[in-house]
């Protein structure tokens, strides 16, 4: 069974989809799952051994919607569910089903603060969408594959860093959804870890910020820029050290486990 999973964006969204393409990949008989995203996305879906193909909306949709025509899906999964991925199920004409966005109860929420909101996890609700396929929650939470070549060795951190540690992913495509740097601060002091710090290079200001309560010990690293692509400055803390690293795109703003090529596999945040 040929199966098209749509969502076009973000990077914590597209993320949060892969519980659903494992189940589809694992528990439908004969399932060769594709994804269709935007460019920018293709890296954290290509390495991912449950996506057979990754298409990506690079020009206009009627290009998109011919390259799919022609791969002959049996079902299409929509988990992003707005006017684009409406018009491309309805030119592509098969079977499909869509992820509630909920939008009503949303703006209920933001508008009178009346929570009408079902107390269901995202990763549930986009299973939802699944569900006529017969798939459930496996239970075994996310997936992030790293791609090979792009590992980072744990020797190339400060020594406090390879016994373990906390990311946190400071930077999001809309300012509504970061945290103000105060309550990064705050969340920071109550973990009793090291910390990472990831982000864009456009988060970068809000990483070096005056406002963290950093002592005058800092120490600057440069590794192998093969293996990370990005500075690395190193400052340590009245409470926690942080590592934060300036990447061209942010992958991995998850909480990593110590296994270099799998990250929050159990972690729904």
């Amino acid at each position: 069974m040929k199966i098209l999973v749509l969502r076009f964006s973000s990077i914590g969204d597209i993320v949060l989809t892969t519980p659903v393409v494992r189940a589809l990949a694992q528990q439908v008989p004969g399932a060769k799952v594709h994804f269709a995203t935007k460019p920018a996305y293709r890296g954290l879906l290509e390495p991912n051994p449950h996506i057979a193909k990754v298409h990506v909306l690079s020009g206009s949709l009627r290009d998109l919607v011919r390259e799919l025509r022609a791969e002959k899906f049996d079902f299409i999964v929509d988990l992003h569910n707005n006017l684009r991925t409406r018009l491309l199920k309805l030119q592509l004409n098969v079977k499909s089903a869509s992820f509630d966005k909920l939008n009503a109860q949303k703006w209920l929420l933001v508008n009178f603060k009346v929570n009408t909101l079902p107390k269901i996890h995202i990763v549930d609700r986009y299973l939802a969408a699944a569900a006529p396929l017969g798939v459930r929650n496996d239970g075994q939470g996310l997936d992030y594959f790293i791609p090979e070549g792009q590992e980072i060795d744990l020797r190339d951190l400060p020594a406090g860093f390879q016994r373990g540690y906390v990311a946190v992913a400071i930077g999001a495509q809309h300012a509504t959804k970061r945290l103000p740097v105060e309550k990064l601060i705050a969340l920071c002091a109550k973990l009793n870890r090291p910390i990472v710090l990831l982000g864009a290079p456009k988060t970068r200001a809000l990483a070096t910020s005056s406002s963290w309560p950093l002592t005058r010990a800092r120490a600057t690293a440069s590794p192998r820029p093969a293996s990370l692509r990005a500075r690395i400055t190193f400052r340590r803390t009245r409470r926690c050290g942080s590592l934060v690293r300036s990447f061209t795109t942010v992958a991995g703003g998850i909480r990593c486990t110590s296994r270099p090529r799998w990250c929050g596999r159990r972690s729904w945040w």
